[in-house]
């Protein structure tokens, strides 16, 4: 593995936050700062391709990025877009059963309107 790429995961894996390629971006040029853009997208999507990250696509936002250790799903504010993780130990087998597949993977997205949000 490239040390850029190994930075980039390491950014991803290495955060309780859920981050944007730009926002990746900003603290890999910390670190190393001869690192362009391109190199921080091509490597989130080959990590994605590897399964080393997972993508989250939000709509009307940007993509974010998180690690695939320990196996969560995600509510995402629809006013001010923040996102919280958020775990169904039963849902997969839920899918299996319904579906009568076995289930390699699933993307939860949640759209919601916290509470910070309800108040305002």
């Amino acid at each position: 593995m490239t040390r850029q790429r190994q930075l980039v995961l390491d950014i991803v894996n290495n955060s309780h936050n859920h981050y944007t390629a730009e926002e990746i971006y900003k603290i890999a040029k910390e670190q190393m700062p001869d690192i362009v853009f391109a190199t921080i997208y091509n490597n989130l999507n080959r990590l994605v391709e590897d399964g080393f990250i997972r993508r989250i696509k939000v709509l009307g936002n940007a993509d974010i990025y998180d690690n695939v250790h320990i196996y969560h799903d995600h509510l995402i504010c629809q006013k001010c877009g923040k996102i919280s993780d958020v775990k169904f130990p039963q849902l997969e087998d839920i899918l299996k059963a319904q579906s009568g597949v076995d289930i390699l993977s699933y993307n939860l997205v949640i759209s919601y309107i916290c509470d910070d949000c309800k108040s305002n």
